[in-house]
């Protein structure tokens, strides 16, 4: 026999909890009353064990609904699968996925998890990710709810810091928080994100800017005046000497080097192309990190070579505003630390280095089946030969900026 809404309605507590199976089948709905609710109880036998389910509660569940989920459960049991263990690995997920909304309730905490589980993970250049947030997404919304941050105040955000002449950091900001955003929406920890269809908040023309003899010179006696207690001016001085990149520099360690052998070896894992690069060390290069190692503990030759202010690996943003800070003290046109890997590529070409020769020494990702597979030929020895050529020729500038000052 069927429940109904009238039986169900007249079950009574009693001194101790009770239950009542629906007649017609051994697989049965039940209701167990008790001195303040009456519940739904799914009672089975799986796996030659006797089993409950609880299903919900009456009235919040009627009787025709209590009815539709037994149903479904029934033939789940039929069909093999445990309905009470579908039941509890949903309840643990839902549990899973309520603790981390948890977790990314503030931008504080959303900040802290998109870096954790994302930026770390994929990228070599997290710290800067972690680095654009501090700077001016979390001071502005570190202690909001993300799921209350609109497309008004993104907008709102990024125009202030062009507003104060920073709109590569603006475009940098937004970029980051598009991505942190889209990520919270990916992994369900926000519904939408408020970045859709913002544009780039600045227009920034792509770098051209190639230092002249005269301003490399002027340059390089500024870096070496300045490279024996400056961190951030002896990495700008490695990076004119090598032609690497800046995140590069930044992340250098002294487990890389070898000064004996005059070599720098970047591991794949942290190349931009994802190929392991062999640095040659030109003289010039030595001397700043004979500089460095200089300031080292006795005995100690591990961990960056140029760390920050607090130990962490330097911000490339603390290289561009040493840039941004001394040129024009220095008479020189306003430039960025990229364009010093401009114009030692620049450099080398003036010496007549082959253009082959050049793209292995920035270590530029090699274009075709030919060059990726086939060629075995060695560039090392003439990379040496060529970073070398280099390294006389910025000394020779040094050397004449600092004759004309005697004279």
């Amino acid at each position: 026999m069927k429940f109904t809404d009238r039986e169900i309605q007249a079950l009574k507590p009693k001194a101790e909890r009770y239950e009542v199976r629906e007649k017609g089948h051994r697989d049965g709905l039940a209701i167990r009353v008790s001195k303040t609710t009456k519940t739904w109880v799914f009672v089975y036998v799986f796996a030659d064990r006797r089993r409950r389910l609880t299903l919900g509660n009456y009235p919040a569940m009627t009787l025709a609904e209590a009815h539709e989920v037994h149903a479904k459960a029934y033939a789940d049991v039929k069909r093999g699968i445990d309905p009470g263990a579908v039941a509890a690995a949903s309840k643990r997920a839902a549990h899973t996925a309520a603790e981390a909304t948890r977790s990314a309730e503030t931008v504080q905490d959303l900040a802290a998890e998109f870096i954790r589980r994302y930026s770390k993970p994929r990228k070599k250049t997290w710290a800067e990710d972690e680095r654009v947030l501090k700077v001016d997404v979390l001071p502005a919304w570190g202690s909001w709810k993300a799921k209350d941050v609109t497309r008004r105040d993104v907008i709102a955000l990024v125009e202030s810091i062009v507003n104060r002449g920073s709109p590569s950091a603006a475009n940098a900001t937004l970029k980051v928080v598009r991505k942190m955003l889209g990520w919270a929406v990916d992994v369900e920890l926000l519904a939408t994100s408020p970045c859709i269809r913002i544009p780039q908040p600045a227009k920034e023309e792509p770098g051209s800017h190639v230092l002249t003899d005269d301003e490399i010179a002027k340059l390089a006696r500024s870096l070496e005046a300045a490279h024996s207690h400056d961190r951030v001016a002896q990495a700008l001085r490695l990076m004119l000497c090598t032609g690497q990149r800046g995140g590069e520099i930044a992340g250098l360690r002294w487990e890389e080097l070898d000064l004996e052998q005059r070599v720098w070896t970047l591991p794949a894992s942290k190349a931009k192309n994802g190929r392991m690069h062999r640095v040659p060390l030109n003289e010039p290069a030595l001397r700043v990190l004979e500089a460095a190692r200089a300031t080292l503990p006795p005995g100690e030759a591990t961990g960056l070579v140029f760390p920050g202010r607090k130990g962490e690996q330097l911000f490339r943003c603390s290289m561009s505003a040493w840039t941004k800070r001394h040129a024009p003290t220095l008479g020189i046109a306003e430039f960025c630390p990229h364009d010093l890997r401009r114009s030692a590529a620049t450099g080398l070409a003036t010496l007549g280095v082959d253009l082959e020769v050049i793209s292995h020494v920035l270590n530029h990702a090699p274009r075709g089946i030919t060059r990726q597979v086939y060629v075995l030929y060695s560039y090392y020895p003439k990379m040496r030969e060529a970073l070398d050529a280099w390294g006389r020729h910025l000394d020779g500038l040094s050397a004449g900026r600092r004759e004309r000052s005697r004279a």
